[in-house]
């Protein structure tokens, strides 16, 4: 086996996988799509978000703590936009711009089941036992 010279480095899956982390979390995703198209008070993404204003906060807090996130002071508030454009790009790339509808997650995979039969996969837990009890 071969590796490819252009292979990242352990450093670098590192940290993209620190971004993959601080994404992992709804509102924070929710976030770094607002910050992405503006700059936001604290009391404008909390109203866009659901949030209350302490958790928006304190997601602020950790994405800004990440380097994904900065703020400048206007008046008595502070202004809060996307600082890595890197980061921009990763969340445009899976959210479609304008967000399409889609149904809501259908819930954990489907079940599968090995039974020696040419096929692995035998669907939903529903389906599993129809076919268990010959109903399917």
């Amino acid at each position: 086996m071969t590796t490819d010279d252009h292979d990242p480095d352990a450093a670098t899956l590192a940290q993209a996988a620190a971004v993959f982390r601080l994404l992992s979390s709804p509102v924070r995703l929710h976030l770094a799509w607002l910050l992405s198209t503006r700059e936001h008070s604290v009391t404008e993404l909390a109203e866009r978000v659901g949030a209350s204003l302490p958790t928006v906060s304190r997601h602020l807090a950790t994405m800004q703590r990440a380097g994904q996130v900065r703020s400048r002071p206007r008046d008595r508030h502070r202004l809060y936009t996307a600082a890595d454009p890197g980061l921009l790009a990763v969340v445009r790339h899976v959210i479609p711009h304008p967000p399409r509808h889609r149904p809501p997650h259908p819930g954990p995979p489907a079940a599968t089941e090995t039974d020696g039969r040419d096929r692995t996969e035998v669907g939903t837990e529903t389906e599993v036992a129809a076919e268990r009890t010959g109903d399917g």
